[in-house]
């Protein structure tokens, strides 16, 4: 039974990633995705081997792969405790920018916490802070501590932490909306990327971004299941028009100090800017942007309401489904790829 189920799950995982617990036969490729970080941690191969395999085969840690047909696309190691921590969260680059490293975590955190578990922590690498600052902190970690020359003399390791239950519940609310459980695993749906938003956004912040200097969006609220879907971007007056598309990468929430300390390199605004839009919030959302594509022809408010005589362009952002009106009236009105050089700039005069 157990090797039908094994070459079962192989088959769908094929098809799809599934996310399912460690098992003995993937330890070989988990301590090769594990040796790609020796230069940040040089004895982590005998961390595996010493530690971490024994610990696995007596139910002491936690470890999950995302089983990607003919190899573990990616691991999930943690050990519990009242203190419990995530020990290593790796993916491989053909993976990434696809929801996966987040489902992994929520997978992983179900089986690390329990009802006695207070707080969940990670370190990152001084090395490798950017990135990974941002990921988990659109979690709910911040940074609590520094610990110096632990793993190689003179780089930092940063510690982040987060109360545990709240962060199992709002990582399993997001498991549920993005993928299914089965027989093998947690299989992604094509959820946040099946999904668009629209934003409204001032045309200045329009073409910051069609420049290439905004690739960060600030909004006081949104969520971070968002993370992964199509935004289409509306330019408001006198513009009124759709003028881009790009893919959220990832969405940060953090206090208003933070967000601006973290992505004033990208957010094409002034700090007075920044500052007079969050008046009277204390955090907010910076929501980031990858894959921006200029339309080749904006798409107009008249156009829109020729296709959808009930649009109104929305306040902030409005959510919108696969199966909606508007997003077929879009996929219609919209060209086939293509950039915006040598087309009417919505912008000019």
């Amino acid at each position: 039974m157990a090797s039908l189920a094994s070459t079962e799950s192989r088959e769908v995982s094929k098809m799809q990633p599934v996310i399912r617990p460690a098992r003995p036969s993937d330890f070989h490729a988990a301590q090769g995705l594990l040796s790609e970080t020796s230069h940040l941690y040089p004895a982590i191969e005998q961390w595996w081997r010493g530690t971490v395999a024994p610990d696995l085969r007596a139910s002491r840690r936690v470890a999950m792969v995302i089983d990607a047909g003919e190899s573990v696309g990616g691991l999930f190691i943690g050990k519990p405790g009242r203190r419990a921590k995530v020990c290593t969260l790796r993916l491989q680059h053909h993976i990434r920018n696809r929801g996966l490293g987040t489902l992994l975590m929520a997978e992983g955190t179900r089986h690390l916490v329990s009802p006695d578990t207070e707080e969940v922590y990670v370190t990152v690498s001084e090395a490798a802070e950017p990135g990974c600052a941002q990921f988990f902190e659109a979690m709910g970690f911040s940074r609590s501590a520094t610990e110096r020359d632990r793993y190689v003399r003179g780089v930092d390791e940063f510690v982040y932490s987060c109360p545990a239950q709240g962060l199992r519940e709002h990582l399993q609310d997001m498991a549920e909306q993005r993928a299914a459980r089965t027989l093998f695993g947690l299989v992604p749906r094509d959820d946040a990327r099946s999904r668009a938003v629209l934003m409204s956004i001032r045309p200045e912040f329009a073409e910051a971004m069609i420049r290439g200097t905004k690739t960060v969006e600030f909004r006081r609220r949104f969520s971070k299941r968002h993370a992964g879907a199509r935004v289409w971007f509306y330019a408001s007056k006198p513009v009124q028009s759709l003028v881009l598309t790009a893919r959220i990468s990832h969405v940060q929430q953090a206090r208003t100090e933070a967000l601006w300390a973290s992505q004033k390199s990208r957010a094409g605004i002034t700090e007075e800017t920044f500052a007079q839009y969050f008046t009277g919030a204390r955090s907010g959302f910076a929501v980031s942007l990858e894959d921006l594509e200029p339309l080749v022809n904006p798409i107009t408010l008249d156009r829109i309401r020729q296709a959808c005589p009930d649009f109104r362009p929305p306040q902030a952002f409005r959510v919108m489904d696969r199966g909606s009106s508007l997003v077929g009236a879009l996929a219609r009105l919209a060209p086939e790829g293509g950039k915006a050089d040598g087309h009417r700039n919505p912008f000019a005069g």
